[in-house]
């Protein structure tokens, strides 16, 4: 019989029609595309009325964006408080035995967010809802992405025998201060952009699209 090796295997799954989708409907991927498309379908189905609350929202913030106005050092503060919430939040279910499940729930919500944010934008600025909505998200919530993976990878990523192990061992603890270093920058480097580079980004944009 004909052995196949790993190479062989892996591009007979490329030409399967289909496999890239179904990869992508994998783990905390699939689950943070789903419900953001369930999002979008149950709120466009179900909560396209309601979406008007998240409209005034929408319009009230971008009606206020003014860097000759914005104070940036206490918007900095503002952000620093409520993400570092958001992280401790999310060590600590790192460190509980949900853990798996615990960080699929915050994917799902994410995306169930995100889904209803996209509908409010669009309601709101039709098509140039997108764009705007798209550029508020840049560049920041790239770097708190790579956190959230970070993270994932931290407490869950890691095989279980070996995480036992570094922590029981002493030697291990410039290990584990490295990965608290790294998790700081992260947020300081995405609070930075958030409040620095996003909003030249959000005032360059609306000039562009009018809004």
């Amino acid at each position: 019989m004909k052995k196949y090796v790993y190479y062989d295997a892996y591009h007979r799954q490329r030409r399967m029609p289909g496999a890239l989708f179904l990869q992508l409907l994998r783990g905390k991927k699939g689950i943070f595309l789903m419900s953001f498309f369930i999002a979008l379908l149950l709120g466009k189905i179900l909560l396209w009325d309601d979406i008007c609350q998240f409209e005034h929202w929408n319009e009230n913030c971008m009606g206020k964006l003014n860097l000759q106005t914005l104070n940036q050092r206490s918007l900095f503060f503002y952000l620093l408080l409520h993400r570092g919430e958001l992280l401790a939040l999310l060590i600590l279910s790192g460190i509980t035995k949900l853990r798996k499940i615990l960080y699929h729930l915050f994917c799902g919500s994410a995306g169930c967010f995100l889904g209803i944010i996209t509908l409010s934008f669009c309601h709101s600025f039709g098509w140039k809802g997108l764009c705007i909505l798209i550029i508020s998200l840049l560049p920041h919530w790239i770097i708190y992405g790579i956190l959230f993976m970070f993270l994932y990878w931290i407490f869950i990523g890691r095989n279980d025998t070996d995480s036992i192990a570094e922590a029981k061992s002493s030697a291990n603890i410039p290990r584990f201060v490295l990965y608290g270093i790294g998790v700081v920058a992260l947020l300081f480097v995405g609070i930075y952009l958030e409040c620095f580079v996003n909003p030249i980004l959000l005032s360059f944009g609306k000039e562009i699209l009018g809004i």
